[in-house]
C-alpha cells in the first residue's frame, strides 16, 4: 500500500506531499493542475529513465520519495538479502535526479542501483494505463498471483510441488553427472587405446629395454670417447709423438 508521495522540484511542482488512505483514493483537478506530474513522480520511483529536463526550471535537482507498507514476506525477504531492513513492513523508495545527469536511488536509506529500485518498486505498485508496469502481464508474477488467490487451499499442494521439484533437480543433476562420467570414460578409453597402439607399433622384444639402456649409455659417452681417442692419436702419431 502507498502511504505517501513526496515530490520536490519536479516539472512545475516546487514541493508537495500527498497522503493516501486505505481503500479508494481519487485525485481530481483541471487540466494542468499537476495530476500527470504526480503520476510521473511514481514512474520515476518505478525506475523509468529520466533526463535533467524533468527538473524544475532554475533548480539543481529533483527529488521523489514514496512510502509503502507491505505484509508480503517475499518482498521483505528479498530486501533482507540485499541488506535492507524492512521487517516492520515499511519501505521508503527515493530517487534524486541532478542537472549533471546523476541519479541517486535509495530504499530505506540504503543506496541501490536503478535496476534494484525498479525490481523492488514494481512489486509494490501497478500503474494501469498504456500497458505500463502491469504486474499481471509479467510472467514471473502470474504464478504468485494464482497462489495468492488459492491461499490455504493450495498451500499443501505448493509444498508437495516444491519438494518434488527439488527431487527432480537432484535427479537431473545426478543424470548430468553420469553423462559426464560416461564421456570421461570414453575419452580415457580412447586415450588408452591410442597408447596401446603406439606401444604395439614399436614391436618391442624381451629384454630390449636393457639393451637400449646400455646403448644409450654408450652413445651418451660417445663424444667423450671420440675426444679421448683423438688425444691418444695425437700422442702416438702427431708431431713429436711416440712414433717419431
Amino acid at each position: 500500500m502507498l502511504h505517501n508521495l513526496h515530490i520536490e522540484n519536479l516539472a512545475l511542482i516546487k514541493n508537495i506531499d500527498v497522503d493516501f488512505d486505505c481503500g479508494l483514493n481519487i485525485l481530481t483537478g483541471e487540466t494542468g493542475a499537476g495530476k500527470s506530474i504526480l503520476l510521473g513522480g511514481m514512474q520515476l520511483i518505478l525506475g523509468i529513465k529520466a533526463s535533467k529536463d524533468v527538473i524544475r526550471s532554475g533548480e539543481e535537482s529533483a527529488y521523489v520519495e514514496a512510502s509503502f507498507y507491505t505484509e508480503n514476506p517475499s518482498i521483505i525477504n528479498e530486501l533482507k538479502e540485499l541488506g535492507i531492513d524492512a521487517s516492520d513492513g515499511n519501505i521508503i523508495c527515493s530517487r534524486k535526479i541532478s542537472v549533471n545527469g546523476r541519479s541517486i536511488n535509495r530504499i530505506n536509506t540504503v543506496g541501490v542501483n536503478l535496476a534494484t529500485l525498479k525490481q523492488i518498486s514494481q512489486k509494490l505498485v501497478d500503474i494501469y494505463g498504456q500497458n505500463q508496469h502491469q504486474s499481471l502481464l509479467r510472467e514471473e508474477n502470474q504464478l504468485k498471483i494464482i497462489d495468492m488467490y488459492g491461499k490455504n487451499d493450495v498451500e499443501e499442494i505448493l509444498k508437495e510441488v516444491k519438494e518434488l521439484y527439488k527431487e527432480a533437480r537432484l535427479i537431473r543433476t545426478s543424470l548430468n553427472e553420469l553423462k559426464k562420467d560416461k564421456e570421461n570414460r570414453g575419452r580415457e578409453i580412447s586415450f588408452c587405446e591410442y597408447e596401446i597402439n603406439e606401444i604395439e607399433s614399436f614391436d618391442l622384444k624381451k629384454d630390449e629395454d636393457e639393451a637400449l639402456e646400455q646403448r644409450y649409455k654408450l652413445l651418451s659417452n660417445g663424444q667423450k670417447i671420440i675426444s679421448t681417442l683423438l688425444q691418444l692419436s695425437n700422442i702416438v702419431s702427431g708431431d713429436n709423438g711416440v712414433l717419431d
